[in-house]
């Protein structure tokens, strides 16, 4: 692409940096001005040189770092004792996440499940309490004033809503909102609601 003119008669020109795709490569001090830009397209990595002359790490994409992490089991190999926590399972500790899921009953152990929803169908979501251990917790987001009801339904215990106790299933519609649900004891689970 070459060079364009601005309405007001700036010529704006393409910018271009220096870049490798060699994986781990580093640009050299004496390879860069200061403040100039070089990436590693294999690691996805920008560095620069500062105004000491030093080449520093301004950004780095993360995702396969993330990703294999939380797709280990215990990638670590830290123990339940050396953290203090001999009565908590190192158990299914990788995140759930749905986008607009239909109805469905939630009974997949995890610390943390995600629920986003956007679609125009009204949805269920039922918790199979028996399931989920005190301190689980679920985020369910409808996204958009056009989506569906969600009615989120316990098989068992009931909610904490505002300080009251009920059995009633929750059914939130009209506005947009990330309600966080938490099993608080065997049979009761705290509800926290905010309108977006």
């Amino acid at each position: 692409m070459g060079s364009v003119t601005t309405p007001g008669g700036t010529t704006l020109n393409p910018l271009k940096i220096r870049r490798s795709i060699t994986p781990n490569a580093v640009p050299t001090a004496p390879l860069l001005d200061e403040g100039e830009l070089a990436a590693n397209l294999k690691d996805l990595i920008l560095y620069t040189k500062d105004n000491d002359g030093n080449i520093v790490k301004l950004g780095q994409n993360y995702d396969a770092i993330l990703a294999a992490h939380f797709q280990a089991r215990n990638p670590h190999g830290t123990t339940k004792a050396d953290v203090g926590l001999s009565n908590v399972p190192n158990e299914n500790l990788k995140p759930l996440y749905y986008y607009n899921s239909g109805s469905r009953t939630l009974n997949t152990p995890r610390i943390m499940t995600r629920m986003d929803y956007a679609a125009a169908a009204n949805v269920t979501y039922t918790i199979d309490a028996s399931m989920y251990a005190v301190g689980d917790q679920f985020e369910i987001a409808r996204l958009a004033d056009s989506a569906g009801e969600i009615t989120v339904a316990l098989n068992a215990g009931d909610w904490l809503i505002d300080g009251s106790r009920s059995a009633t299933d929750l059914r939130i519609h009209e506005q947009t909102f990330m309600a966080i649900l938490t099993k608080a004891q065997a049979d009761l689970w705290t509800v926290k609601v905010q309108y977006v």
